[in-house]
């Protein structure tokens, strides 16, 4: 307040903004955000044990999943499996794959379907097989996306010609390099034709 009994700007700016803030905070930790969180599939309620069970899962990924397909993009042989051991992820757990500008977008869902990691394998372009075909996303696959389902067995979804496709994965051969720049997620019908010791090493 000055002299003549009036308040400055600043004095009655800064109450408002802290007010502002105050309310922002509130709505942040509230159930309102717990909506938008849910909404945009980050942090979706988890309880300690399913927490335990994504945090590991995100080690298993960058170390085993993320580590084999650089790996298998930067060795110079085609027409061979990446080599990824030992990977698999929690039931109900989910892999998206989509391309976006020529890289390969790896999207991670938990068991409550929430999103929480993303990942992407530079110049290169995912594809799937279908009919002992190859068929990279752009442009042939509906939304460009494919997806891994995880139970007792892993799951390939994704949709072409119109047609809605479910086809079972062998989880130590999921991945194949046919020739650079591209990594197909295959069916246990792809590998089963593929020579199993030609690897992208």
């Amino acid at each position: 307040m000055n002299k003549k009994g009036e308040f400055s700007i600043v004095q009655v700016v800064a109450p408002l903004l802290i007010l502002i803030f105050i309310v922002i905070i509130l709505a942040w930790a509230g159930p309102a955000y717990g909506q938008i969180r849910e909404m945009l599939g980050f942090q979706v309620g988890l309880t300690i044990e399913e927490q335990d069970v994504q945090e590991e899962s995100m080690d298993i990924i960058d170390d085993v999943l993320i580590h084999g397909l650089y790996s298998c993009k930067n060795s110079l042989k085609e027409g061979c499996f990446c080599l990824i051991e030992n990977f698999s992820l929690p039931t109900d757990y989910k892999i998206e794959f989509k391309d976006e500008a020529n890289d390969m977008k790896l999207t991670f869902f938990n068991n409550r379907n929430g999103k929480f990691l993303e990942k992407w394998i530079g110049d290169t372009n995912s594809c799937v097989d279908d009919n002992g075909v190859f068929i990279e996303l752009d442009g042939n696959v509906k939304n460009d996306k494919i997806s891994l389902s995880f139970s007792s067995i892993v799951d390939l979804f994704f949709n072409f010609n119109g047609k809605d496709i479910r086809k079972e994965v062998n989880g130590d051969f999921m991945f194949y390099k046919p020739k650079q720049g591209v990594i197909c997620v295959v069916s246990n019908e792809m590998s089963a034709l593929r020579d199993k010791n030609n690897i992208c090493d």
